[in-house]
């Protein structure tokens, strides 16, 4: 589910926008844990729903076209989930290994002039 919401915003993304500057991805960066740890409740991404893993994966893949780390977002996905270190090592490890392979086909597309 999370790799489908990476290529779905992977492609939205290419026609959309432009790598950002250094400043703003920063900035990006910096406030992305803290604004999904001040959502309501009801609002939060979950781990146990599978639809909201395509959300996350579109979130962050966005994060990781325009800033160029989705990281802290997909930390405070696995954080409340309650599960042990063990249960966010694994999964968070597999929900991170596509993501330079599609900024590689990404990138390089632009490159190519596709």
């Amino acid at each position: 589910m999370f790799c489908c919401g990476l290529d779905c915003c992977r492609r939205r993304v290419r026609r959309a926008c432009a790598p950002a500057d250094q400043g703003v991805a920063l900035l990006i960066l910096g406030l992305t844990p803290f604004v999904g740890l001040a959502l309501p409740t009801r609002l939060r991404l979950s781990v146990a729903r599978p639809v909201h893993g395509v959300v996350c994966g579109a979130v962050c893949m966005t994060l990781q076209m325009i800033a160029g780390v989705s990281g802290p977002i997909l930390d405070v996905f696995f954080v409340q989930s309650g599960l042990d270190r063990r249960g966010i090592g694994a999964p968070r490890a597999a929900v991170q290994a596509p993501g330079p392979a599609l900024e590689l086909a990404y990138f390089g597309s632009l490159v190519m002039g596709g």
